[in-house]
């Protein structure tokens, strides 16, 4: 008894572990095998509605199972799951898990389909997107669910029934607008001129014996006119006749000339070509240019009139200066060519030591020189001072660093004056 007894316990654990054993290897199976998925949500409106569809239905991709449904929710209108009674309904929310292989965008379409067999029917994205300005899904993302066009799509394809039910849409809504328009147009438009074609045929019942006469009278000179213009063409046929030669003629000359002309066309298009490009040249590049040109000359002329006006009366002071400068060049090159001339004549001169009466007389002389420059210096500077008021009367009183510099120049030239006139007479008293 002992014996049977552990042979039966060693039996059931052996079957134990073997089935602990096959547990362990069907959930590791199940996990290599089982790709992992991603949660979306997927809406219906209450017309369309979700029939066939419940959870573990197939969610396909272009027709190949990629997922499943996992529920089915009732949403109300606040966008919440419906928990209980006095909610109105306003959706059909689809749970569904789809691989992680399988990337879904914004503009991604999907649509129920119903098998022609059967009641259970899938979901199938006919398309996944990613189009222009669409946007990869996240996951449990809301996606709204296309219009679904019932067992057609099993029949023709998911594109072709959408394009089967956009039709159908339009001659819905086309049917609608003739019943709502062409019994309006009836009304307003249609009966209103049956009404005044009635009323013109009788008016013209009414006038017609009166009008008999002068339609008669009109046929009659109607047939007078035809001869007329009967023999008038005859007549116009013979001109034309005379007058086709000339044509021809002309007709000749046009085609001798048509490749000159054809030429000369040729060359215009050119010339007009070139003139556009030219033009187009001149406008995007030296205009531009010119342009720039023109503001940098404003630019220059305003600082350099800028500059004149705070120059001007510094050249005002200065300009009796100038003009005794370019007196004592012209001096100073009139002696200068003397000199040469002397020394080209007499060069030994260069070599003559002279005495000391010589000396002193040089020495009187730029004395003299001095006393001279001084005072021509003086008299310069006093008629800067004489221009300057008369030119501009306020000018001394407007800008007192102009009064301060012709009072600082006049002061110099007069101190300059006196100390020349110093040394002159004291080189004549020395000599005396």
């Amino acid at each position: 008894m002992a014996s049977e007894s552990r042979q039966n316990i060693t039996a059931g654990i052996f079957v134990l572990a073997g089935i602990a054993l096959a547990t362990v290897t069907l959930i590791t199976i199940q996990r290599l095998t089982i790709a992992p998925r991603t949660a979306y949500q997927v809406d219906f409106g209450v017309t369309e509605g979700v029939g066939g569809l419940a959870p573990g239905a197939d969610v396909r991709v272009g027709g190949l199972t990629r997922g499943d449904i996992s529920r089915i929710e009732a949403i109300g209108e606040d966008g919440k799951p419906i928990t209980g009674p006095g909610q109105r309904l306003a959706s059909l929310r689809v749970h569904i898990e789809v691989d992680d292989t399988i990337q879904i965008y914004s503009d991604a379409v999907v649509i129920r389909m119903l098998p022609l067999l059967g009641s259970s029917g899938y979901l199938n994205f006919v398309k996944l997107g990613g189009g222009e300005g669409a946007t990869l899904l996240a996951k449990d993302a809301l996606i709204k669910a296309t219009s679904s066009p019932g067992m057609l799509a099993t029949i023709v394809g998911g594109d072709n029934a959408q394009k089967l039910g956009t039709v159908v849409d339009n001659v819905e809504r086309l049917s609608e607008l003739l019943g709502e328009q062409v019994p309006k147009d009836y009304d307003e438009l249609v009966r209103p001129s049956l009404q005044d074609v009635r009323t013109v045929i009788a008016d013209a019942r009414a006038q017609w014996p009166t009008w008999s006469g002068n339609v008669s009278t009109t046929l009659s000179n109607a047939e007078k006119s035809s001869e007329a213009l009967l023999a008038g063409l005859t007549d116009a046929r013979t001109l034309i006749d005379d007058a086709r030669r000339p044509v021809q003629d002309l007709s000749d000359m046009v085609q001798r000339n048509a490749p000159k002309v054809n030429d000369i066309i040729d060359r215009a298009d050119k010339i007009s070509v070139d003139a556009d490009l030219l033009i187009t040249d001149l406008n995007s590049k030296a205009m531009p240019k010119l342009l720039s040109l023109l503001d940098d000359a404003d630019d220059a002329v305003k600082q350099i009139s800028s500059t004149l006006d705070v120059l001007k009366p510094e050249i005002l002071r200065q300009l009796p200066q100038l003009r005794t400068m370019l007196s004592d060049l012209r001096v100073a090159s009139a002696e200068l060519k003397l000199a040469t001339i002397e020394v080209r004549r007499n060069p030994w001169r260069l070599l003559y030591r002279p005495s000391s009466d010589i000396i002193a007389n040089e020495n009187l002389f730029d004395a003299a020189r001095s006393f001279a420059l001084a005072a021509a210096d003086l008299r310069v500077a006093g008629e800067s001072l004489n221009q300057i008021v008369a030119a501009d009367p306020q000018a001394l009183a407007a800008d007192p660093a102009l009064a301060e510099s012709l009072r600082q120049n006049l002061s110099d030239q007069l101190k300059r004056y006196q100390q020349a006139q110093v040394d002159l007479f004291r080189i004549i008293l020395g000599d005396r």
